[in-house]
């Protein structure tokens, strides 16, 4: 970054950043309606929205996004960019202090971050960081880290907190830390403080008065587990909850409840079939490429998501410089979906389920319980499936077990899911071939592995020029638009609902719920 810019930023950033907390309004609890459990709590082991909703809460990243999607420096007072690219350096701020009482300093961040580095930790966030080569702390406020090699969206990964206190997780086996007693009681550094977890019931976060930042508008920050999306809306509705997220098709009829505020934001999130590309069956690209083609996109978008959205092409944001929106795309057609299946050896038989070698074609696919799109999604797919002649045998699975006990191990021909996605062109975790659950990350659960599109990911980082990051992110899309790994639906419109009596929310675009700290209740 050029000393000019860092400048503009950085005054920026003293205006954003400057504690409001004479002019907050406090008082009340937010009681959040959810419907899936968290796993654990350690900020750079998760790989679940439900632990992720919570920790978000819990922990102050070093920089943060303004509401122009401008990096700032947060936690950190202010960062510096060696001319090459090969130095970060970040100066936290003073009196930062972790719900303990003790005072964040460097060797925090420093242990925290060679902790994700550490093989034997196995954090789903190495990938992020493989570019560091070392982590040094000068003094107490400054830490260090040196690149063996320019990486081009490596600022961006420092908007998500991963420090925790060093004086804390290093008191447990560093590669047992998902079964530590951190991951059930964390102790973080922002503007709520974890009180008590009940599984399957609800996660409870009491106001941090020393938030470095000001102390936040609510008393207290409530999930309460409703076990799926229906119950928890109904709770919203008769007031015993004040917020919740509602899906497309429930948008019109909550919004004309006069009780609640629905906000509608676009969102980085989209929903797709990820396939095992390691699965008997699914291996088959012409398969993938054929079920694809039998799925009617706008159908979805236009019946399931009542228009809340637009069929999906890739993983990139629409809008963003890296989306190509000339990326192999899967128009419903049927005609072609039964050719491919036919040129794949797959022959419709007598009862017209396909068959091949003996073998009848029938997939395993799941979902998680409790999500309503998801589930209808799930059963729209069951029935298109068999018009082409493929039986599926469809589970819908509670969120812990169908993630840890399907996913993770790779128990699915297929899986309706959906994932957010970061603002830059570093879209690894999805596609390169070490970012599975036995690599050296999570996201890329259905295996997916092409040397060349690991050499095109790795280039992306290998670059701050973003028109060389989209030249590059536009040829990955390409790729795997016609291998087919997912099967992208829809880029999703999100909204929350909130009681009338929770002020001061405000959302943006591809942010959500901007000011959650400075919001009250009347």
């Amino acid at each position: 970054m050029k000393s000019k810019s860092l400048l503009a930023v950085l005054a920026l950033a003293a205006v954003l950043a400057a504690p409001l907390a004479a002019q907050q309004k406090q008082g009340g609890d937010l009681m959040f309606a959810t419907f899936s459990d968290p796993l654990y709590f350690v900020p750079f082991m998760h790989a679940d929205s439900a632990s992720s909703d919570v920790l978000v809460n819990v922990f102050a990243p070093l920089l943060n996004y303004d509401k122009n999607l401008k990096i700032i420096p947060w936690v950190a007072e202010s960062y510096q960019i060696s001319p090459d690219g090969l130095t970060y350096t970040f100066k936290l701020r003073k009196g930062v202090l972790w719900h303990n009482g003790e005072e964040m300093t460097s060797n925090d961040v420093k242990v925290s971050y060679d902790l994700i580095r550490d093989p034997a930790v196995n954090s789903p966030r190495r990938t992020v960081f493989e570019a560091v080569s070392e982590i040094t702390t000068p003094d107490r406020y400054t830490v260090v880290f040196k690149l063996s090699k320019v990486d081009g969206v490596l600022l961006n990964a420092f908007t998500t907190a991963y420090a925790v206190p060093a004086s804390e997780i290093q008191k447990y086996d560093k590669t047992k830390l998902k079964e530590s007693a951190f991951a059930r009681a964390p102790i973080g550094n922002g503007p709520f403080m974890f009180e008590e977890w009940l599984t399957n019931q609800r996660v409870v976060l009491k106001r941090f008065d020393k938030y470095f930042d000001g102390p936040v508008g609510f008393d207290r920050y409530v999930y309460l587990n409703k076990g799926s999306q229906a119950t928890a809306l109904v709770a919203t509705e008769k007031g015993e909850t004040n917020r919740v997220f509602v899906p497309e098709a429930e948008v019109a009829r909550m919004s004309a409840i006069p009780s609640l505020d629905v906000h509608r934001y676009v969102g980085n999130v989209f929903d797709a079939i990820i396939w095992n590309c390691k699965g008997e069956i699914t291996s088959d690209v012409r398969v993938r490429q054929a079920l694809s083609y039998a799925i009617n996109k706008q159908a979805i978008v236009s019946g399931i998501y009542k228009g809340n959205g637009r069929p999906g092409v890739s993983s990139f944001i629409p809008g963003t410089p890296f989306y190509n929106a000339k990326a192999p795309n899967y128009a419903y057609d049927l005609a072609k979906a039964k050719q491919l299946l036919d040129e794949a050896g797959w022959k419709v038989g007598p009862d017209g389920i396909r068959v091949k070698n003996g073998k009848r074609m029938k997939l395993f696919m799941i979902t998680n319980k409790g999500n309503i799109m998801r589930e209808k999604i799930l059963q729209y797919v069951q029935s298109a499936f068999k018009v082409v002649g493929v039986e599926v045998e469809a589970q819908i699975l509670e969120w812990n077990t169908f993630l840890t006990k399907y996913v993770e191990v790779g128990r699915f021909d297929a899986y309706v899911g959906g994932f957010s996605t970061g603002l830059t062109a570093d879209h690894q975790a999805f596609y390169h071939s070490e970012a599975t659950p036995s690599g050296k990350g999570y996201l890329n659960r259905g295996k997916y592995a092409n040397a060349e599109v690991d050499k095109l990911l790795e280039a992306i980082k290998a670059t701050a020029d973003t028109a060389k990051q989209a030249e590059l992110a536009f040829k990955v899309q390409e790729i795997v638009g016609r291998e087919v790994p997912y099967t992208f639906l829809i880029n999703r419109t999100q909204a929350y609902a909130y009681n009338k009596k929770v002020k001061n929310v405000i959302s943006y675009d591809l942010l959500g719920w901007y000011n959650a700290e400075k919001s009250y209740i009347e």
